[in-house]
């Protein structure tokens, strides 16, 4: 998969480009209700990763209590499909 893609050209010639550094910035905005959480009692927390041979890791989760994000209620009645299939002809 390719994430970014950066073609260097100096002028009408192709010469030896060469890119020293680079700065990305991006914001990442999610709803709170669409995170993972963990729940009340034992959870299983999984970390993989593609080093070989031995490592050391620490995980360290943080988090603030919070009651007041509740999903909302389901639906009363199902959604009705707006593209529904034509009738089969009789």
């Amino acid at each position: 998969m390719t994430l970014a893609q950066i073609v260097l050209v100096t002028g009408a010639v192709l010469v030896g480009a060469k890119l020293s550094g680079i700065v990305l910035e991006t914001d990442l905005v999610a709803s709170p209700l669409a995170l993972p959480r963990l729940n009340v009692g034992p959870n299983h927390v999984e970390y993989t990763d593609e080093t070989e041979g031995p490592r050391e890791v620490t995980v360290t989760h943080e988090w603030v209590e919070c009651e007041g994000e509740r999903p909302p209620e389901p639906p009363a009645a199902p959604t009705p499909d707006p593209s529904p299939e034509p009738a089969p002809a009789a």
